[in-house]
């Protein structure tokens, strides 16, 4: 129908993480139906990452059906417009946010996310220059140089392997200075 029911999203996606939507110090078992759709109503950002992060799977479950469940609304209720048209312009304030600052409204900001982000500024789509390896002569020294994080952002944006220890990142992102990317085990 053309309006909406978010009572199946606020059973399986909000009920098994309402902790996440509650205050701290509060107890979730009161958080109902109307209490979800005022949280909603305000928006997702308020909530620390921390609280998001606790429940992580859950919390990508519950975002997951909520978008799922209002992409085929948008669908029913207007099947002439396209996602795009609705959605285009906050993902590119979303994106150039990102790209700028690592993080936005709700999510700390890492300046190595900032990498992450898939399209560039010009639009190229080729997601910036990366990480010049060339000053370093071993994995070792650029263990040393570059913290974990931009490691992991620069092992995600080349579509490596980007988890494990510190020294594991930097000796599998350093195998890229003399090796092609499409000889490198993924």
């Amino acid at each position: 129908g053309k309006y909406l029911d978010l009572q199946p999203v606020y059973e399986n996606g909000v009920v098994p993480i309402k902790s996440v939507f509650v205050a701290d110090g509060e107890d979730n078992k009161n958080f109902g139906f109307g209490d979800f759709l005022v949280t909603l109503s305000r928006g997702l950002s308020h909530f620390p990452e921390s609280k998001k992060l606790s429940d992580r799977k859950k919390y990508v479950r519950f975002l997951i059906a909520l978008e799922t469940y209002l992409e085929g609304f948008l669908k029913r209720t207007q099947p002439l417009l396209t996602l795009n048209d609705v959605v285009g312009v906050a993902i590119t304030d979303f994106e150039k946010e990102w790209r700028k600052t690592g993080g936005c409204e709700g999510w700390e900001a890492k300046a190595a996310e900032a990498s992450m982000v898939d399209a560039t500024e010009d639009g190229a789509g080729n997601g910036g220059a990366g990480l010049d390896l060339s000053p370093y002569k071993t994995a070792e020294d650029l263990e040393k140089a570059i913290d974990g994080d931009t490691l992991k952002a620069e092992l995600s944006r080349l579509g490596l392997k980007c988890g494990g220890r510190v020294s594991e990142r930097a000796k599998r992102l350093f195998m890229t200075k003399d090796t092609p990317l499409d000889k490198l085990p993924k």
